[in-house]
């Protein structure tokens, strides 16, 4: 029972951000309203390895997956999140995340030898697709105008999310996991916020 109420609670806090990000990006443009929310996480995360003598790992491949999953699970996906949301609803933006573990059977039989598809297995990825898209049909204010673009841009973000799942799998097994989420937080934090003050008067 334990085990469900943290998943519950975990489900609330993760759906939760798609409303809050639909509330900020009426107020501000994606890349600050993006920036701020990677920010304060990767400072946070960055006094946290700090304080408990987290590091880097020595191996340079362990370093480059370090590097694409700092990318592709915290700065791609935000970032898309984001724009996407300015033209979506958030309630669509949430169906449409759901892709994730169906996106990820997907790149993992591909990338990893013992993730391949069995018939269950694809079974069950039509069956969630096709219930990701019934949903998603049916989702949506009546007189909302949920853009295709918008829709394309959170899939894409569902599938960044899959393939930084894959490749954490296939070259981050050995590292320790608050390190792969801290790292994955400041790296995504710096390809964020760096371009903002390189070039502050560039509208995104």
């Amino acid at each position: 029972m334990k085990h469900w109420g943290m998943f519950g609670l975990l489900g609330l806090i993760w759906g939760s951000s798609f409303l809050l990000i639909k509330v900020a990006v009426e107020e501000l443009e994606p890349l600050p309203v993006v920036s701020i929310r990677i920010g304060l996480a990767a400072l946070i995360m960055l006094v946290f390895m700090l304080a408990t003598g987290r590091r880097l790992p020595d191996s340079r491949r362990e370093r480059i997956a370090l590097l694409v999953v700092g990318v592709m699970n915290t700065a791609a996906p935000f970032t898309l999140i984001t724009w996407g949301e300015q033209h979506i609803d958030s309630g669509l933006a949430t169906v449409l995340n759901a892709t994730v573990p169906l996106w990820t059977l997907v790149f993992a039989h591909v990338a990893l030898a013992d993730e391949r598809f069995s018939p269950q297995k694809l079974v069950g990825l039509l069956v969630g697709f096709a219930g990701v898209a019934l949903l998603a049909s049916r989702n949506g204010s009546a007189g909302s105008e949920n853009s295709l673009m918008g829709q394309v841009a959170v899939l894409v973000a569902s599938a960044c999310y899959a393939v930084s799942a894959v490749v954490i799998r296939r070259y981050l097994r050995g590292v320790e996991p608050l390190t792969v989420a801290g790292s994955s937080l400041i790296i995504g934090g710096v390809a964020v916020i760096v371009p903002i003050v390189e070039k502050p008067n560039v509208s995104p």
